[in-house]
């Protein structure tokens, strides 16, 4: 095994913080995992980065807070110089491409880049993950994918790129970046059945008219038709297992956040017209004490996910951590997730397959569709097996020891393999196994000297290089201009038309020691450079340029040899 390694946390409050209206499953994921690094992490300092002051003092406060007595150190970029030292970067993305870009500018070899998948239906996703085979990552960087289904997903996008790239030159880029599966967590112990969360589940349902004997399915998270989990089939499949099993009453209890007002009239009149007479519930998504309620009063949890943008599905491991059996999808990260016949369902779904969804990637690429209306006409072609769910409720309705006995097993699965102590431990071998890579591991595509470190970024004067005249060489000979005092550098150094750029190009004393050499006699910039001992060349060239701009000294091309 490799030793528990430690990384600096690219600090954003959107990607880390849960206290936030429209609460999306990344948003949760990435509190639970900074929350439960700094309580679990095995390291000596928590670093963090971040160029915005306040989010570096918000880091810095939610590390003392946790682990008072670990040091934190934020630094402002991922320039090697920063974090070299803590040996690895994590992202809350994948864009982990700008990273190696970035790192480049130094070593390719001095730090681990791992980045996170969350959905990864969007074509700005999509372009990230294209770009890991022309960007310089290294096979000590990683993508954390958070389920096998997304893994698949994300190894296919990138085959499409390399097709056309193996189309279009000849060759086949391969990918270098570690692909590893780490799923996203939950701390059980906030959600782990208890007489007070149970009481407070009771009065919940008390308050709905829910009667002691009644079975209660539970759907937590985002209520959107079209950009989460369908729900009608849910409602029908809940609708055909209350006929067939009429002794016991049915209640349906939707904890979420509407994302406005006539997708929330939608579902509503979807629930009366398709729901069969089953009553379902409503709670308010935004407040933690009405979720907190719901998770006691469910009996059984249900999802049927049926949308591309899911790519692990969070509130499953929750349920599981709540203690409850779990109907759900055999779709994205469930498939994972849900043990079928031992922990709950899985319901079988299904797609087109491929071809079948060309029109619809072809009006997302036009802007004919959004991309709401781009995962809502995919999910509109999915299906989850109403029967095969319906089946499943009445087993679990008609069987409480299976219902306990899964719930059980829930329980204990979600303990031993999604419980965010766990994660923490999995994510700091990664870190650990990335670090030993970096150490005996070849770099991918060196850098060259001669050479850009980021072609998007060339040197503006070697890119340009066929505008001017004449370049400066060491043979071009430079002359004093007609002035050379420090009264005339100050005021051509303090016009507001020049001061702007001063931040890289040479100081007073160095300007002046240029004039007062050449004052003495013209000198080649060779000449020049060897008398002034500059450190820095390509600084000392731009002042000489910045100088004959403005005429403090004049440049000649050499004498044809």
């Amino acid at each position: 095994m490799p030793t528990p390694g430690n990384a600096a946390i690219q600090y954003h409050p959107d990607a880390y913080r849960g206290d936030r209206e429209q609460i999306k499953g990344r948003h949760a994921a990435g509190a639970g995992f900074l929350s439960n690094f700094l309580r679990h992490g095995e390291v000596d300092r928590f670093w963090g980065i971040t160029s915005v002051r306040e989010d570096a003092k918000e880091f810095a406060s939610l590390a003392a807070a946790v682990r008072p007595g670990v040091e934190t150190t934020v630094v402002p970029d991922t320039l090697a110089e920063h974090v070299q030292d803590v040996g690895c970067v994590q992202s809350s993305g994948p864009n982990s491409a700008n990273d190696a870009w970035a790192r480049r500018l130094d070593d390719d070899r001095a730090f681990s880049i791992c980045g996170l998948t969350h959905t990864v239906s969007s074509d700005r996703v999509a372009h990230s993950l294209g770009a890991l085979l022309t960007s310089p990552v290294q096979p000590w960087d990683a993508l954390i994918c958070t389920s096998t289904s997304v893994r698949k997903a994300v190894e296919r996008t990138i085959d499409e790129y390399a097709a056309f790239y193996e189309a279009r030159m000849g060759a086949r880029p391969e990918t270098v970046i570690q692909l590893p599966i780490i799923p996203l967590g939950a701390t059980v112990d906030t959600l782990a059945p208890t007489p007070e969360r149970k009481s407070a589940g009771a009065a919940l349902r008390s308050r709905l008219g829910i009667a002691s004997e009644d079975l209660v399915f539970l759907y937590v998270g985002r209520l959107s038709f079209h950009a989460k989990a369908h729900p009608v089939p849910m409602y029908l499949a809940l609708a055909e297992a209350q006929r067939r099993c009429p002794d016991r009453r049915l209640h349906l209890i939707m904890a979420g956040q509407f994302p406005n007002q006539p997708i929330e009239t939608a579902i509503r009149e979807a629930a009366q017209k398709f729901g069969g007479g089953v009553p379902v519930h409503f709670l308010d998504g935004r407040s933690d004490e009405a979720i907190a309620a719901a998770w006691g009063a469910g009996d059984v949890f249900i999802s049927l996910s049926d949308n591309i943008q899911e790519s692990f599905g969070l509130t499953p491991v929750e349920a599981m951590a709540a203690g409850m059996p779990v109907i759900g999808s055999d779709w994205d990260g469930y498939k994972d997730t849900i043990v079928h016949g031992e922990t709950g369902f899985l319901i079988p779904s299904w797609t087109p397959g491929p071809g079948s969804g060309r029109e619809i990637a072809r009006r997302y690429q036009l802007d004919v569709l959004n991309y709401d209306n781009y995962i809502g006409r995919t999910c509109l072609s999915t299906s989850v097996d109403i029967a095969r769910c319906a089946d499943a409720i009445v087993s679990l309705a008609t069987n409480p020891a299976l219902q306990h006995r899964m719930g059980e097993a829930g329980l204990a699965r979600a303990r031993a393999v999604y419980d965010w102590k766990v994660i923490v431990g999995q994510y700091q071998d990664l870190w650990g196994e990335l670090a030993e890579r970096r150490a005996k591991d070849a770099v991918i595509a060196p850098r060259h000297r001669d050479r850009a470190p980021n072609p998007k970024f060339a040197d503006p004067f070697a890119i340009f290089d066929g505008h001017p005249t004449s370049r400066v060489t060491i043979e071009t000979m430079v002359h004093p201009g007609p002035a050379t005092d420090l009264e005339t550098v100050r005021k051509v150094a303090n016009d507001g038309t020049i001061r702007f750029g001063m931040d890289l190009l040479g100081t007073h004393q160095e300007v002046m020691y240029c004039l007062e050499t050449v004052s003495q006699r013209p000198m080649t910039v060779g000449a020049l450079e060897t008398s002034h001992k500059t450190s820095d060349p390509e600084r000392f060239r731009r002042t000489l340029l910045w100088m004959a701009k403005f005429d403090l000294v004049r440049l000649e091309e050499p004498e044809p040899r």
